[in-house]
């Protein structure tokens, strides 16, 4: 009888844990009907250029990682949730950037940074990694949207943002493909502000794209990643006469 007892006990057990088991390997719950506060987040991010994905209402890894880019960019905490500061920020209208349109405006806030002790290098004209991280340092000492230079983030420095062009749209993408002489000059120039670190080849290519991309974003030019007359002059081209000027300085 004892032995049928602790037989009994032992199946009893094995059918809890497996009964455990199975509750564990259950897939987690999938969202099945589209939200419209997720809709809308997808809506705003890729207006930012955060999210390629489509708009529908549901959450997915794509929303996730864009979410998680846009709380990145914005000093927030990185949940890859909509928490409330991540809908609060995603609903208020982005601060007008600036346009750094000469060395001496970037001289101007290298000398500033520098009086701030959040900035230790030269103040060159040259708006590289070093400027663009010093920037993002004090904008998240104070809490502002990081990344552009923008005019909170100049008042906080105790700059008038009035010195300096607010941004417009941006202006017509130069027609593609350009001449390999001109790809050339813009990969040069990229890589002498640490923005591009592939092979000077005179092709168009994705790491060119992410490089102008990422120098427009340091100059407070839209974020398109491709050649405008606006991004082409910020370079140092001449835009109604791109094949001259792309030769090597």
């Amino acid at each position: 009888m004892k032995i049928l007892i602790i037989l009994a006990a032992t199946l009893v057990l094995a059918a809890c844990a497996d009964t455990r088991a199975s509750n564990t390997a259950r897939p987690a719950v999938v969202q099945a009907e589209p939200s419209a506060e997720v809709r809308d987040a997808q809506q705003r991010l890729q207006a930012q250029g955060l999210y390629g994905g489509p708009v529908d209402g549901l959450w997915g890894p794509e929303t996730k990682l864009a979410v998680e880019r846009y709380q990145t960019n914005r000093g927030l905490a990185v949940s890859g949730q909509l928490d409330d500061m991540t809908r609060t920020s995603l609903r208020t209208p982005p601060a007008t950037p600036v346009v750094l349109s000469d060395a001496t405006d970037v001289r101007a806030i290298q000398n500033r940074l520098r009086q701030l002790n959040v900035y230790t290098g030269p103040a060159d004209g040259v708006w590289g990694p070093s400027t663009q991280l010093a920037m993002e340092n004090f904008q998240r000492s104070r809490g502002l949207p990081v990344g552009e230079v923008n005019r909170p983030t100049l008042t906080a420095m105790g700059m008038d943002p009035a010195a300096f062009p607010a941004r417009h749209s941006a202006s017509t993408t130069i027609r593609e493909p350009l001449q390999p002489n001109v790809v050339r000059g813009v990969q040069q120039r990229l890589r002498a502000q640490g923005f591009y670190n592939a092979k000077i080849d005179g092709v168009w290519g994705r790491n060119t794209e992410r490089g102008l991309a990422s120098f427009q974003r340091s100059r407070g030019l839209e974020q398109t990643g491709h050649l405008n007359p606006t991004t082409a002059q910020a370079l140092g081209l001449d835009p109604n006469n791109l094949s001259l000027s792309a030769v090597p300085r």
